[in-house]
């Protein structure tokens, strides 16, 4: 039997944020806001485009509703609310109740990445497997290898990290991109990022991993180094913000991914410091490699 019901609402020129305060009073759990975009042009760790408007051209709003509410009252109270002049379109998904932290834990699988490398959970089993493995515990940071921005930079690394390298990851996240390096050699690591919660999470990874790697805040970054190989595994607009910062740390190789394929001239000539040899896709997503000139 079903407990729970998401009704996705398709509103008509109106700002989704201004509405859900004028709906805050009806007999709904939660709201969320979502993008109308692709699945290969959605953005992670819930940074959304344009989040000043929320406009309806661009976002539908979500509701969380017991499986038992009429959704034919609902829609009839938000066009009242609203002072609508049609009736919204609606679609509806429905669920169970679930132990959710159970629930996560058995869909998120080992993810084998090629024959040389692996990540798995902690709650899973650490055998038969000739290559490396990573072990991450998913929490605030992005990175658990399921994201194909991910998988392009893990396998980069499976195949181009040498020991003794020195790397910089900015934009670390779960931290999964360094202990990575580290499994395969690399020794002088450095995250950056800029959210307290992802830095813990790093950490914790990086126990789980015996590996030893240096985390910062991006505003207690020092830069003092320049790196055999800098990463940065993160959205365009913020790739373009952060290049002067790794124009500086690099001194040999450039990786850069969480590009989709109409930012990849953009990317190119903000970079143009940066002698690009490769472009790996996956999913819609692009990583590019190149040489410092």
């Amino acid at each position: 039997m079903f407990s729970w019901k998401n009704i996705t609402i398709h509103l008509k020129d109106c700002n989704i944020k201004e509405a859900i305060n004028l709906l805050e009073d009806l007999d709904v759990v939660s709201f969320n806001i979502t993008e109308k975009k692709n699945h290969a042009e959605q953005d992670w760790f819930g940074e959304l485009g344009d989040q000043e408007t929320f406009h309806s051209d661009k976002y539908n709003l979500i509701i969380l509703v017991k499986y038992s509410t009429k959704t034919d009252v609902i829609i009839k109270s938000i066009k009242k609310t609203l002072f609508l002049k049609y009736l919204p379109k609606y679609s509806e998904s429905y669920f169970k109740n679930r132990d959710w932290l159970k629930y996560n834990q058995e869909s998120f699988d080992k993810i084998t990445i090629s024959e040389k490398l692996r990540i798995i959970t902690p709650w899973h089993s650490n055998k038969n497997f000739g290559g490396k493995t990573v072990i991450i515990n998913p929490g605030a940071g992005f990175g658990t290898g399921k994201h194909p921005t991910t998988k392009l930079c893990l396998n980069w690394i499976s195949e181009n990290v040498k020991p003794g390298y020195s790397l910089l990851d900015y934009g670390s996240g779960s931290g999964i991109l360094g202990i990575t390096a580290w499994k395969f050699g690399s020794r002088l690591i450095n995250c950056v990022d800029n959210d307290e919660n992802s830095i813990n999470n790093a950490k914790e990874n990086n126990r789980l991993n015996n590996s030893k790697i240096d985390f910062f805040l991006n505003n207690h970054f020092k830069i003092n180094n320049k790196y055999d190989i800098v990463m940065a595994n993160i959205l365009s607009n913020v790739l373009i913000e952060i290049e002067p910062i790794l124009k500086m740390v690099s001194s040999s190789k450039l990786v850069l991914s969480g590009i989709l394929d109409k930012d990849e001239k953009l990317i190119k000539q903000k970079y143009s410091w940066c002698n690009f040899k490769k472009t790996e896709k996956n999913d819609g997503w692009l990583m590019l490699f190149g040489i410092v000139k």
